[in-house]
């Protein structure tokens, strides 16, 4: 047991919140769990960054792609299939939207990039234009994105623009832009935006999370040094962090205090549990099926709505639990798996590319 089960858990906690699911059953819920999965991708990015892909950044953006694009495309047509189909005053919303909001609107539902800012922008007065609140909005445009979850895709991918020359910095100046990141944080919240979507949508206060987790991969080889013995306990590190998920909702403290919390417990796990399951493919397995699981749940939600009913009572609430995930198998099955040869052929690339550039021996997978 290790980071894959980390990451069900985190996904499952999101669906559970969309789904409006009793409260102590939430897990971490929407914003824990997204937060947590910046920490995760910033543990991830650093270390492909520090190995394969050291020297080979454009192949580094091409596995990215190929990792989250094809999916989120194949969700993003079936939803879009199943609004035409039975809702159709979503081409009236849009008709009616000003030519910057439109153009606006298609390229982030094609390009990802844009969609966290659907959060951020409005239309008001017949023109699109910056809002601290999506609710000012006539309409809300994050309710013309195919896939509205998608928005943390936006934010992982301004992540995955800027790591391979930012995670080349040494830790203390790593520590110093995420100094600058919580400071901003601070500062938004003293001047009155410590709301949705200020809260965890705005990348340059979510960078924290991000470094935090590329400082405890780049820290870990100390870590190791200084305390070994904690790397043997790695079942209970994992079982650590299962609890704190699960038992999340249910502590008596408030939200930002169990926040910080789970993520500075989750910092300091982080390379024990990777190092606890890393050559488990069954962990692996789970791992990978988080993010088929995350960007497919909102239309599952819709679905399950239309054919079964509005999704209030609880059998509708776990029909869309049970759903997403053999939704997500489908999903890994078809799309995302079929695709791990040629990510492994855009690695081992990666690593002759190197490998020839450092001057060394040129290492791939057999």
């Amino acid at each position: 047991m290790g980071m894959g089960i980390i990451r069900f858990l985190l996904a499952i906690s999101v669906v559970l919140y969309h789904v409006s699911i009793d409260r102590k059953w939430t897990g971490t819920g929407g914003e824990a769990s997204v937060q947590a999965f910046y920490m995760i991708s910033g543990f991830y990015i650093a270390m492909v960054l520090s190995g394969p892909y050291d020297r080979a950044v454009l192949s580094f953006w091409v596995n990215r792609i190929l990792r989250l694009y094809p999916a989120y495309f194949v969700v993003a047509i079936a939803t879009l299939l199943l609004r035409l189909a039975f809702s159709p005053e979503l081409v009236q919303l849009f008709r009616d939207l000003p030519g910057a909001a439109k153009a606006f609107i298609v390229s982030s539902n094609i390009l990802v990039f844009g969609q966290d800012w659907a959060l951020f922008l409005g239309v008001r007065d017949h023109a699109l234009q910056f809002v601290t609140n999506y609710h000012n909005s006539v309409p809300e445009l994050w309710k013309l994105e195919l896939d509205p979850p998608a928005w943390s895709l936006d934010i992982e991918l301004t992540f995955y623009l800027i790591a391979p020359f930012l995670l080349r910095l040494r830790v203390p100046f790593l520590l110093g832009t995420m100094a600058l990141s919580i400071l901003l944080r601070i500062i938004l919240v003293r001047h009155g935006l410590s709301f949705d979507p200020w809260t965890y949508r705005f990348f340059p206060t979510e960078l924290a999370l991000f470094l935090a987790g590329a400082i405890a991969q780049k820290t870990s080889r100390s870590f190791r040094t200084t305390l070994p013995r904690l790397f043997h306990h790695g079942d209970l590190a994992t079982a650590t962090m299962v609890a704190m998920i699960v038992i999340f909702p249910i502590v008596p403290a408030p939200t930002a205090v169990r926040s910080v919390v789970l993520f500075v417990f989750l910092a300091v796990f982080l390379p024990v549990i990777f190092e606890n399951a890393k050559s488990n493919k069954i962990d692996r397995y789970i791992g990978d099926l988080s993010y088929v699981l995350y960007i497919s749940h909102w239309l599952v939600i819709l679905a399950v709505r239309r054919f079964i009913g509005d999704g209030h009572s609880l059998g509708s609430k776990l029909t869309v639990v049970g759903a997403t995930i053999v939704c997500a198998l489908a999903l890994g099955a078809a799309v995302d798996w079929p695709l791990r040869a040629i990510r492994a052929r855009v690695r081992n690339a990666a690593r002759r590319e190197s490998s020839e550039r450092a001057g060394g021996p040129v290492l791939v997978n057999p």
